[in-house]
Formats: structure tokens, sequence, C-alpha cells
């Protein structure tokens, strides 16, 4: 039997709370292999919610996050497009790093 579990709130700490105690049950975790950028806080800390709430975790490598290499931002810094974006949407602290490496590779030295 399969049963599909949607949190009311979309978190990894909800997601836990709607599997409930594992009682030393397994779970596969399938997550990011993260290359050349520091892995998101969010992945170690989902799979220790999941042992703290008694659950054996396998890790599983399913897809790979890494950086795009210095001419990632040409879009953004207007080389390849004519306006800048009006708005940066992101969903994870890789991004975030993945982009300010582009940028600094593009010469933006944020006044530092």
């Amino acid at each position: 039997m399969v049963e599909i579990l949607v949190p009311e709130i979309a978190s990894p700490a909800e997601m836990v709370n709607s599997l409930g105690d594992g009682f030393g049950r397994m779970v596969l975790c399938p997550v990011p292999t993260v290359v050349d950028l520091r892995e998101p806080p969010v992945i170690p800390e989902f799979l220790n919610h999941l042992k703290a709430a008694g659950w054996v975790v396998v890790r599983v490598s399913a897809y790979e996050t890494r950086w795009a290499g210095p001419g990632c931002v040409a879009e953004m810094v207007g080389t390849e497009v004519g306006d800048p974006p009006d708005a940066i949407v992101f969903t994870s602290s890789a991004e975030v790093e993945g982009l300010v490496k582009g940028l600094e590779a593009a010469g933006c030295d944020w006044g530092r």
C-alpha cells in the first residue's frame, strides 16, 4: 500500500511530522549531491529531524546541484538580454551562492 502524505505547511519539519515516529523503520531520502557549492543546511537538518523522530535514514544521491560556471549570470548582467530583472527568486541557499560566485566572476565586487 502506498500512502501519500501532504503536510499543510510545505517544510522539512512538517514533512517529518506528517510521517510520524519512525520506530526504527527505514526511510529512503533522494537528495542532491552538491558540487562546488556548500550543501544547503535544509538537507542535513531534514535528515537529522528524521533520525530524531526514530527513522533509519538512507541517503541516496538523486541528482547534482552544481555551479554553472562564470558565465551563468550573463543574462542578468545584460550580455544576453537588454533589461535586468525586476526580481530574483531563490529556492535554496545553493542558488544564492551560485549567483554570488557568478557575479563575482563577472567582475561585480559588491563595493568591497
